[in-house]
């Protein structure tokens, strides 16, 4: 009675006057204190009972793993020990208890032996594996351990399949998810709504917006979750249907909460939409979502994307706590600002409250000082992080690339795989260019090689482009033309543009046309084609098709900023000819 009423003080006390416990009294103590969230007290009784001679239950054991949330993990293993030795750790709902407390505790091996030691499997066992694996970052695992199901004759839940569609969207899996999609109906599992938001986030974060919406416009009794999936996946999308969609919500006589409002913010950073994003804060004034540290994260986010740093630094004044996601946001709002003497503020907030060696912050403080062109700062914060990722990695890589170290950034490749960090595709985007403002041809192709064969890395456009800048700024426009001609992806305005500056460089005039047209057939409104050829022509001595091209321009009433023109490299008097003046 006294447990139940919440009356912990009266019952504690009553349990004391007891003159003898039976292990029903024992049971009810500690499965009380559990209840409310009392760990400590909980594995106090547990352990005294244990000293009486009393052995707990099975359904004690598993009350007794609430304690896992907290990540107790020494506690874990002894309860589980003493488990083993009377042979209570064969039971399913105590494997599956077990399972759950080492994935919270981030030891995904111990897990998957006892998922393995086990002689049955039910549904719940195995999907809570999955869940570790999950939860653990090994999505591939999920995948592996959910297709082996219909071998153990099991056939997943709607759970199970959440647990699978969520990995699919950490590896931006979307054929896979397709045929999960595919499978779930033709199982005829029960399509709750947690399963059908699932899929809303699934196809929204892997980039197949109509689909998401297809799924969200199929739900019947939509509610506030699967409203937030789709209004996140838009503003992931960078929709300008974002904005709308939340005004439905309200139409529909749904109340946002804080995801939507996170999401709203992020679609407003995205579109820079400053305005709008104003708006959206003017309404959770005074309410309890203005308070709530994940939205006024998310609010430093916006304003520092749109440059808004002064309101970015009231919002992270006026946040009670600051935990290391609001500081990684106040100084990415610096960076976006290059707010250096504000971010060195910062970062001596980050040192004081010895945040300085987290990874993830140190990451984004190296990525301010670079902004801001402080290169010995942003070296001097990655030395001091400890165990750096391939994240750190490419941060201070970019880094020195972005500043024109060409020379630096190629050893600090060459430590980065030495430390054994294997390099990914956003590495070699610092890599290749730094080859190429150095004119490093060889040292360039061979990394391109040795992308694509040791790494297995298949280059994007981005890395297409970064090629064709290295082979027009050494001389090799020939190459350069082939390459864009022959890649494996189409090429677009920055790949034409790119040739088209080398070709300027070298007074290649065929070449120079080729690409100049090509952007004016995929951008009929950007003035840059006509300036830079016309710039070509008169590098030539071909006045008169340089005049040619810039009459063309203007009777497209196409608009050219005066510093493109300034930046030419004709003479003054052609300058004024072709310009009209």
């Amino acid at each position: 009675m006294y447990g139940e009423c919440g009356a912990l003080d009266e019952l504690r006390c009553l349990f004391r006057r007891m003159s003898s416990l039976d292990i029903l009294s024992w049971n009810v103590a500690i499965e009380t204190e559990v209840l409310y969230g009392h760990h400590v007290e909980a594995l106090q009784l547990f352990t005294s009972m244990q000293h009486q001679g009393f052995l707990p239950s099975k359904i004690l054991y598993n009350s007794l793993f609430a304690v896992t949330q907290y990540q107790m993990l020494k506690i874990g293993m002894s309860i589980h020990a003493a488990m083993h030795g009377i042979s209570l750790d064969m039971d399913i709902p105590i494997q599956t208890s077990l399972i759950v407390m080492y994935g919270n505790c981030g030891k995904v091996e111990l897990a998957r032996r006892v998922f393995d030691n086990a002689s049955k499997h039910d549904v719940i066992s195995w999907t809570a594996t999955m869940v570790v694996y999950g939860q653990n970052g090994k999505y591939e695992d999920v995948l592996t351990l959910f297709h082996r199901m219909p071998r153990e004759a099991l056939m997943p839940d709607s759970r199970a399949f959440v647990s699978v569609v969520d990995a699919c969207v950490s590896m931006e899996a979307l054929s896979e998810g397709m045929k999960l999609h595919f499978l779930i109906i033709s199982s005829g599992v029960d399509m709750n709504l947690i399963l059908i938001t699932a899929l809303i986030n699934m196809y929204g974060k892997c980039g197949s917006l109509k689909d998401a919406h297809r799924v969200f416009l199929y739900t019947k009794g939509s509610n506030l979750a699967s409203w937030n999936a789709i209004i996140s996946s838009n503003a992931y999308n960078k929709s300008s249907d974002t904005i709308q969609l939340f005004e439905r919500t309200l139409i529909e006589g749904v109340l946002p909460d804080k995801i939507t409002f996170v999401s709203i913010f992020d679609a407003c950073s995205n579109k820079n939409l400053g305005a709008v994003g104003k708006q959206m804060h003017a309404r959770i004034v005074g309410n309890r979502s203005e308070k709530d540290m994940v939205v006024q994260t998310s609010l430093i986010d916006f304003y520092g994307s749109c440059g808004h740093f002064p309101h970015a630094c009231k919002i992270f004044s006026a946040m009670r706590d600051h935990d290391y996601v609001s500081l990684i946001s106040i100084v990415s709002a610096c960076a976006n600002c290059a707010a250096f003497v504000e971010g060195k503020q910062m970062h001596s907030y980050v040192i004081c409250n010895k945040f300085e060696r987290n990874v993830v912050l140190g990451t984004a403080l190296i990525n301010l000082y670079s902004k801001c062109g402080s290169i010995y700062d942003a070296h001097d914060v990655f030395i001091r992080l400890r165990d750096p990722n391939i994240i750190s990695w490419n941060a201070i890589i970019g880094a020195y690339c972005q500043n024109g170290f060409g020379k630096e950034t190629l050893s600090l490749y060459q430590s980065m795989r030495s430390n054994r960090v294997k390099p990914d595709a956003i590495t070699f985007l610092s890599v290749l260019p730094a080859c190429s403002h150095a004119g490093m041809l060889i040292e360039g192709c061979s990394f391109s090689l040795a992308m694509k064969q040791d790494y297995g890395i298949i280059p994007n456009i981005d890395h297409y482009n970064c090629m064709i800048d290295l082979l027009g700024r050494t001389g090799r426009l020939v190459e350069a033309q082939q390459l864009i001609l022959n890649m494996r992806v189409e090429p677009c305005v920055a790949s034409w543009a790119t040739l088209l500056s080398a070709c300027r460089k070298e007074v290649n005039v065929s070449g120079a046309e080729q690409a100049a047209f090509r952007i004016m057939q995929m951008d009929p409104k950007d003035a840059t084609p006509y300036i830079m050829l016309a710039n070509t022509y008169s590098a030539a001595n071909r006045m008169n098709d340089a005049q040619r091209i810039m009459m063309k321009m203007r009777a497209k009433d196409i608009t050219a900023e005066l510093d493109k023109v300034l930046c030419s490299n004709m003479s003054p008097k052609a300058m004024i000819g072709l310009c009209g003046l």
